[in-house]
């Protein structure tokens, strides 16, 4: 198990700061990798009573990269697949978020320290765009992170169909994203609970639900 961050306390509340000291009609979002595998991961799933499960073992496996970003105000759900998740990814990954709110003064994005958030090339692009700013929370805390429920949900769906094809299992996963509705995206991924969030911002989200 992760054994955490010592200095959490400190690095959420360096988070609820820079959230605070935004301009009106900032927008917010949260963001996140996972990973999508072909080959079945060992895992609970449903199935009928008295039936067996057939799970599809195609062979060799393939892995796909999805990042996703979720407005914490609005629910609207932003997302990109790739062949891996390096910072060239990441980065037009960031341009497709600042081009999603074009009139917003400023695009923060809460998310954790892989190495692809942070490395030179982000950097530059950063002093490129000042409007998106980048939050770093804490270090190995997943649960702070409301993104990760919504992968949590996407992939026990994946888990109970089980797509033969990776081409089935991205149009399930993207079709699952899209048909979710900006309301069940702020149910399932209740980022009122970060502990990231300000004071203030988490009355308004409660209100809002």
């Amino acid at each position: 198990m992760a054994k955490g961050d010592p200095e959490a306390a400190q690095r959420w509340a360096a988070v609820r700061r820079a959230l605070r000291q935004l301009p009106a009609h900032a927008v917010i979002l949260a963001e996140d990798e996972c990973r999508l595998d072909l080959l079945a991961c060992v895992r609970a799933t449903w199935i009928p009573r008295g039936q067996r499960q057939r799970v599809w073992t195609p062979g060799q496996s393939q892995r796909r990269s999805l990042f996703g970003a979720l407005d914490i105000r609005t629910g609207a759900w932003w997302e990109r697949v790739t062949c891996r998740a390096n910072s060239r990814e990441f980065i037009a990954f960031l341009e497709q978020l600042a081009a999603g709110g074009p009139t917003a003064p400023a695009i923060a994005v809460v998310l954790d320290n892989v190495i692809i958030h942070s490395s030179h090339a982000v950097q530059v692009w950063l002093a490129a765009h000042p409007r998106v700013h980048l939050l770093y929370g804490a270090r190995s805390c997943p649960h702070a992170n409301p993104v990760e429920r919504a992968w949590g949900a996407l992939k026990r769906d994946l888990a109970n169909s089980a797509p033969p094809t990776m081409a089935g299992c991205l149009r399930q996963a993207t079709c699952s994203c899209n048909h979710t509705r900006p309301d069940d995206f702020l149910q399932l991924a209740a980022p009122e609970t970060a502990p990231w969030m300000p004071h203030q911002l988490r009355q308004d989200l409660c209100k809002a639900a």
